[in-house]
């Protein structure tokens, strides 16, 4: 049977730091407890790893069951959503059995789930993608020599291999996890470039209003011209 856990060892400095979420990426060594580090830090910066929206690949390219000793789920930030814009993320972990030898597992896994889960991802097979593990050693760098078109993955699924250990470290990149977070590497369109048409408008002059009629002044019938105003005859200027 196996020995007891003791649990003021469990509790020791380096098992704590091996299960805390990391706040910070943990250094490129390969042992158990940077591995737990790594894996513990991409959960720390995933929404979608760490959000309740999952669904479980069933189905490998060409039909049948993908490798039971691989666990596979995709996980989501939102339903629907772009990997441009949210946060998306096909998990997959190499099972082992007890005391059994570790051993290499390879499957293609479908990504259209009978086309739910392929808008569930808010995939479209018109742009183009890359994938990234975060709990690498390198959690930036894309895994994909080239970009895959949405096409390609929609016809072909995602090929994954997990080696498990048998060649390399079994704490090494990809042995035993991987977080693969797709990435939206689509070009951008090319900038559209617009002329601004000019137009000149010829500069009229004002055109002329309508004539102002002249005044004119009419006398009473029969007086001068030049006679005063009647109203001029009612004032007399006197000598003081």
């Amino acid at each position: 049977s196996p020995a007891p856990l003791h649990q003021k060892k469990f509790h020791s400095s380096s098992a704590t730091d091996a299960l805390t979420t990391k706040a910070s990426p943990p250094c490129a060594a390969t042992s158990a407890k940077d591995w737990y580090g790594r894996v513990n830090w991409a959960r720390c910066i995933s929404p979608a790893i760490k959000s309740l929206n999952e669904y479980y690949f069933d189905l490998k390219i060409g039909g049948g069951a993908p490798e039971d000793n691989i666990f596979a789920v995709a996980k989501y930030e939102q339903a629907n959503a772009s990997p441009a814009f949210k946060d998306v993320v096909l998990c997959f972990a190499n099972l082992f059995e007890h005391s059994a030898a570790h051993s290499a597992t390879i499957s293609t896994f479908d990504l259209r789930g009978g086309d739910p889960l392929w808008s569930l991802l808010g995939l479209s097979t018109t742009r183009s993608y890359n994938v990234r593990n975060p709990a690498s050693s390198d959690a930036g760098a894309n895994l994909w020599g080239s970009a895959c078109t949405g096409a390609d993955i929609y016809s072909n699924g995602v090929f994954i291999s997990l080696g498990g250990g048998t060649l390399n470290p079994i704490t090494a990149d990809g042995e035993l996890a991987q977080f693969l977070k797709i990435v939206d590497v689509t070009p951008p369109p090319p900038p559209v470039r617009q002329t601004r048409a000019t137009t000149r408008s010829a500069i009229k002059a004002p055109s002329p209003g309508p004539a102002t009629p002249a005044r004119t002044t009419t006398s009473p019938a029969g007086a001068s011209a030049l006679a005063p105003h009647p109203a001029a005859m009612m004032w007399r200027i006197t000598s003081a």
